[in-house]
């Protein structure tokens, strides 16, 4: 699984800053026209950008083959600027998470067992 972070972040400009938020970058990235998605890859998407924009944590687990689905849209997207890299960073560079399960099921990144707590 890979783990990315969601919180959102500051960038200055000539404006000012300006606070960008992930989940929506992550969700426009997914579902850009750019992307020239045929039916099932258009469905496949939305139903990723859903989980990521529904998601209220400061950072979600993903399926190694989800986030392959985001990796393949942020490597297809053009027009990307300044206020993206961040975003991207967290994406290309997301951790490498392993999720064991145990008896009783697991608590989420750390793997404990939910009955231990």
């Amino acid at each position: 699984m890979r783990k990315i972070g969601l919180e959102s972040y500051d960038v200055k400009d000539t404006t000012g800053k300006k606070t960008m938020n992930p989940r929506e970058i992550c969700a426009d990235i997914l579902l850009s026209g750019y992307q020239q998605h045929n039916g099932s890859a258009l469905l496949t998407h939305s139903k990723l950008a859903n989980k990521i924009t529904d998601c209220k944590e400061d950072s979600i687990l993903l399926e190694d083959s989800d986030w392959g689905i985001l990796q393949t849209a942020v490597e297809n997207i053009k027009g990307l600027n300044v206020y993206h890299v961040k975003t991207i960073d967290r994406i290309l560079n997301a951790e490498t998470v392993v999720v064991t399960e145990k008896k009783g099921g697991v608590d989420g990144i750390t793997g404990q067992n939910k009955t231990n707590k």
